[in-house]
């Protein structure tokens, strides 16, 4: 036991030295790690590649897009989708097909919420 705890002992010393060497090298509180920041004139990885894009002609352009994934293209074209729709505290009354309703075992004619008549 009295070994272990010698051990436990000499391993915190270590701890605490290399802890005592570091400590100039450490970031001082309010202190950023890029205190230059981006260099003038440099441009984001966004910003080339939009850039690389726009000189491309249609056939570079189509070889690029090959085997993209259809939806990261229609980001690229429109933009995400809006994400932050929100109801204005309407209810939103969504009518399911009759087969659909079959399928996933849903009454299509109930509100799920009062188990009332959706149809008015």
């Amino acid at each position: 036991m009295d070994e272990e705890l010698e051990n436990a002992d000499e391993q915190q010393t270590i701890r605490e030295k290399r802890i005592e060497q570091l400590r100039p090298y450490q970031y001082r509180k309010g202190q950023t790690g890029n205190a230059l920041g981006r260099y003038m004139g440099g441009i984001s990885g966004k910003e080339r590649l939009k850039r690389m894009i726009a000189g491309m002609n249609d056939e570079e352009f189509e070889e690029w897009c090959e085997g993209m994934n259809k939806i990261d293209l229609f980001k690229m074209a429109e933009g995400n989708p809006q994400t932050d729709i929100e109801s204005g505290g309407k209810r939103l009354q969504v009518f399911v097909p009759e087969a659909v309703a079959k399928t996933f075992n849903i009454d299509a004619n109930t509100d799920p919420e009062t188990g009332g008549s959706n149809q008015e």
